[in-house]
């Protein structure tokens, strides 16, 4: 038997613009927010690189390069008490991404993906990527750095890649969500490029931009308000000698 309970989901996401010298500040981060799902854009990892946080899984997709610069990639971490699996990650045209699977009780499973859309990528294929992730569950979020453009989500300039990302959503009844302040800063510039597409999960959701972390782009909170089905925790019962407990 089972029980519902109220229970939230917590997710941010941050473009880190290089991660291995900003871990002391991240692992600050988290112990003070907790989010239950953190997604990290532009990790600037190679393979040869350790990156572990404390009573969080990771998953991580770095992308390879033969010089000596790094950049790309993107990471998941999930909190070790959520029951989740992560799904091999396919080539992809235009994209960066890495892709989990929450499987909670008594509820369809629900698709979380880290997607990172680099400037230079072709403005009209990444559709065809995202149509990839958005098959892999009912319930699905995509959430990251689209560096899309457009009056829909409060930027000033409408690019060719937000025009493409704003039919696309239309065309396919997906919430595109955004925070209302600017989520990447420039020189002279503010914009929101750091944004949520979400197919079915339609719960209660607030979604912030907060400043905080050393980084060109802020951290974004996306929290979700709903009830899961619960298993009640059945206490143990103490042995006996000689006979059943009844």
């Amino acid at each position: 038997m089972y029980s519902s309970s109220p229970i939230g989901l917590s997710l941010c996401s941050w473009n880190a613009n290089g991660l291995l010298r900003k871990i002391a500040e991240l692992r600050i981060f988290i112990e003070k927010h907790s989010p239950d799902i953190f997604l990290i854009q532009e990790t600037h990892l190679r393979p040869s690189h350790n990156f572990n946080i404390a009573n969080y899984t990771c998953h991580r997709n770095d992308r390879i390069s033969d010089g000596p610069r790094t950049a790309g990639g993107t990471l998941i971490l999930v909190k070790n008490s959520l029951k989740h699996y992560c799904l091999p990650t396919p080539p992809l045209r235009a994209l960066e991404a890495t892709n989990i699977i929450l499987t909670p009780p008594k509820h369809d499973p629900i698709s979380i993906t880290c997607v990172y859309i680099p400037p230079s990528s072709d403005e009209n294929l990444f559709t065809i990527d995202i149509e990839h992730f958005i098959q892999t569950a009912s319930n699905c979020i995509l959430f990251g750095d689209f560096n899309a453009t457009h009056n829909a989500w409060n930027c000033k300039n409408n690019s060719t890649r937000g025009r493409h990302l704003f039919n696309f959503a239309n065309m396919l009844n997906l919430n595109i969500t955004f925070p209302s302040t600017p989520t990447r800063f420039g020189h002279n510039s503010a914009n929101t490029i750091d944004i949520a597409l979400i197919k079915n999960f339609y719960y209660p959701f607030t979604i912030n931009s907060i400043d905080d972390l050393s980084s060109d782009h802020n951290p974004v909170f996306l929290n979700f308000n709903f009830k899961l089905a619960e298993a009640p925790q059945i206490p143990e019962r103490s042995p006996q000698i000689g006979k059943l407990s009844k």
